[in-house]
């Protein structure tokens, strides 16, 4: 990924196109879901609980619509970890088709 912005937008599976629910249920899926342990493309594995972190974070981040801007580096911040911690949960959740990055412009 590198340094910079990635345009984050979380969804529940590869075939879910739109994301079809609000705030209360993102978060309580979050919540209750019971995720393995993640792998980063460099191997190294992710916990759960990182992960489970990242997304309530982007959660926060979102707009009205599925799309959140939030750095590496902010979201570093808020979960008081390295930007290196944020882009292997990134990669693990991308992997999980949890997640979808696109390099911001």
């Amino acid at each position: 990924l590198g340094a910079g912005r990635v345009l984050c937008r979380m969804t529940d599976s590869i075939k879910q196109a739109e994301f079809d629910f609000n705030k209360a249920d993102r978060l309580g899926w979050i919540n209750e879901a019971e995720l393995p342990t993640g792998q980063a493309v460099d191997g190294a594995t992710v916990a759960p609980q990182t992960m489970k972190h990242m997304l309530r974070a982007i959660e926060n981040h979102l707009g009205k619509n599925e799309w959140a801007w939030p750095s590496q580096l902010t979201l570093a911040s808020e979960l008081g970890c390295t930007e290196r911690t944020i882009r292997r949960a990134t990669e693990a959740l991308e992997a999980m088709s949890l997640l979808i990055t696109q390099r911001r412009k």
